[in-house]
């Protein structure tokens, strides 16, 4: 019977005791979440690898992409393509995440002006609350007819 490893998101061996309460952790194994009614999009840590002595290290399932589209009835069902892709470097499926809520979302790319990289743009997420109202934005709107100092 195989053994079955578990491992931290760095590929570091961990006890079971402790895969378990990360996994219960959602601000550790939850990367990534995305919902806009039509879709759900989840990047997981996954680090629960079966026999780990005989398997290709880059073969492990380190980090899992769950992808659900909602039927008519509002029921989400596992997309037959995207579901349960699996991923060893963790940059690698946070660069598949990106360009698939890019893709088949209203979500979309955009260049930074500051450090020149192309960054998502999440649009209709409702699982992000909306941003704070800015505390340092003027009360009053002014005219560019009237004069500035």
């Amino acid at each position: 019977m195989a053994k079955v490893g578990y491992f931290n998101k760095e590929g570091d061996a961990i006890p079971l005791s402790q895969w378990r309460e990360l996994q219960a952790d959602r601000s550790y194994s939850v990367l990534k979440e995305y919902d806009n009614g039509s879709v759900n999009v989840t990047l997981r840590w996954h680090g629960r690898v079966p026999d780990p002595t005989n398997s290709w290290r880059e073969s492990w399932p380190m980090f899992v992409l769950n992808v659900s589209n909602y039927d008519s009835a509002g029921v989400a069902r596992p997309d037959p393509v995207a579901d349960n892709k699996t991923f060893y470097e963790q940059d690698d499926a946070l660069r598949y995440y990106t360009n698939f809520i890019a893709k088949w979302t209203e979500s979309r790319m955009e260049k930074n002006e500051m450090t020149g990289e192309m960054e998502l743009i999440e649009e209709g997420n409702i699982l992000v609350p909306e941003a704070p109202p800015d505390p340092n934005r003027p009360a009053t709107e002014v005219d560019d007819d009237i004069g500035a100092w």
